[in-house]
């Protein structure tokens, strides 16, 4: 049988005859699917585009005054103690 042989930099590509006159015979291989859409599709999708950028944007927009750049950096002392705050039952433990 006769085969092809491509090469090209180093690299080879070979195979038969009969299976690229089938390949460009196959029906489906000249076949172009089918890309379009509706108007409606476009202007759900425009939209769509639209939200999600006023989203990216609207959270840029915090104040740029310098506080809370940090998260608060302390303790609770309500958790610390255990809510055991009553003076008169628990006078050793009175905060």
């Amino acid at each position: 049988m006769a085969s092809f042989t491509f090469s090209l930099h180093h690299a080879s590509l070979s195979f038969h005859r009969s299976t690229l006159i089938y390949a460009l015979n196959y029906s489906h291989f000249h076949s172009v699917p089918d890309l379009s859409i509706s108007l409606n599709e476009m202007v759900t999708m425009v939209l769509v585009q639209l939200v999600l950028l006023a989203f990216l944007w609207c959270g840029n927009s915090a104040l740029d005054n310098g506080l809370a750049l940090t998260p608060p950096l302390g303790w609770l002392a309500w958790e610390r103690y255990r809510c055991v705050v009553d003076c008169d039952t628990y006078p050793d433990e009175c905060i």
